[in-house]
Parts: C-alpha cells; structure tokens; sequence
C-alpha cells in the first residue's frame, strides 16, 4: 500500500534532483524538466494501479479463503451424514471406482477396504449402470448378497458424464422386519378399539 507510494516519490525526488543537478551543471533545457516530470507522473500513475490491482488481488484471496473453508465444511457435514445413515450408500465415479462409501454399504456388500471397483463386486449392476449412464433416471435394482441377504439397491445417475453416480444400499430384511411391526402395531390397534367395542 503505502510502501508503493513512497518508493513512487523517491524515485520521483531522484529523478528531479538528478535533472536539477544537469540543469545546474550543464545549462539543462526546460523541456528536459517537463520529461521528468511526466516520468515522474508515470511513476505515480503505476504505483497507484499496483495499489489498486493488489487490493483487489488480497480481496479475491480473501474470499476464496472463505469459500474454501465453507466448501471444507460443506464436505465434512457430507461425509458424516454419509456415515451415519442407516443404509449403505456408495459414491461411484464414472468409471465405477468407489470414493466413498459408509460403513453400513460395506458390510452388506462386504466391500474390501481401499477403492473397489464396482464391477469386480457385481459385474450385472456396474453394466446396469453403464447402460443407464446416459439415462439420467433412477435404477431399481433387488439382487442376493454374498451371504444371501436380499438387497435393493438404487442407482442415481450422474447428472453430467464427469459427475459421480450415488448407489443406496437397502436391506431388503430391515424393511420387512419395520412392515411386520407397523403391522403388529395397526393390528394391536384394532385388537384394543373391538376389546373397547
């Protein structure tokens, strides 16, 4: 900031000084005065639009500082929702490499650890998802697990070809067990309001 200025009016006091000493010494044209002068305006000129320039730089700085710690916390808040979720959901790219998954996708789909690929887990759902890639609507799938549990997996589709494609992973038991108890509800219920009766 002002560093800028003062080191534009040295130069300047320099500049005139010197032309005041070949004025002085060597019978110096006034004109000669008036090119200082203009090199000494310029020199002004150029330190005002660094000032200018580095304001706006140290602003922009700024604000991609605090775009960045609002996209980190954004990501952070992500992957805990993520992890917390009471089904399985995988982030696939496009390719079909997993980036993030949560505990509950890899223990019904017993993902090994690292970055699988989602064709040596099912090779039926990753070509599923490469037909439908272009498709950008939901795929409804329900397949046996490893150890023989009934899954319902829904795949999300990228919205764009460079995007990432979401997998939830539903145990299909979990939800019939959660039925069977509304049911067993709505049934005691009734059972209470005909005893009432």
């Amino acid at each position: 900031g002002r560093m800028v200025l003062f080191f534009a009016s040295v130069a300047s006091v320099a500049m005139l000084l010197e032309q005041g000493w070949r004025t002085l010494r060597f019978d110096g044209d006034s004109v000669d005065f008036f090119r200082t002068g203009l090199i000494c305006v310029s020199f002004f000129v150029m330190a005002i639009t660094a000032r200018l320039l580095a304001r706006r730089v140290v602003a922009n700085e700024e604000l991609a500082r605090a775009r960045g710690r609002a996209l980190d916390r954004q990501l952070a808040i992500g992957r805990r929702i993520i992890a917390d979720m009471t089904d399985g959901v995988l982030v696939l790219d496009e390719r079909g490499h997993v980036q993030q998954s949560n505990a509950m996708a890899e223990k019904l789909l017993q993902l090994r650890a690292g970055t699988p690929c989602l064709r040596d887990w099912s090779p039926y759902l990753a070509h599923q998802m490469h037909v439908h890639s272009d498709a950008p609507r939901e795929l409804s799938e329900v397949i046996r697990s490893r150890e023989g549990k009934l899954l319902r997996l829904r795949l999300l589709p990228a919205a764009d070809q460079a995007g990432d494609a979401i997998v939830y992973v539903e145990d299909m038991e979990r939800i019939q067990n959660q039925a069977q108890q509304l049911k067993l509800a709505a049934l005691g219920r009734l059972t209470a309001n005909i005893a009432h009766e």
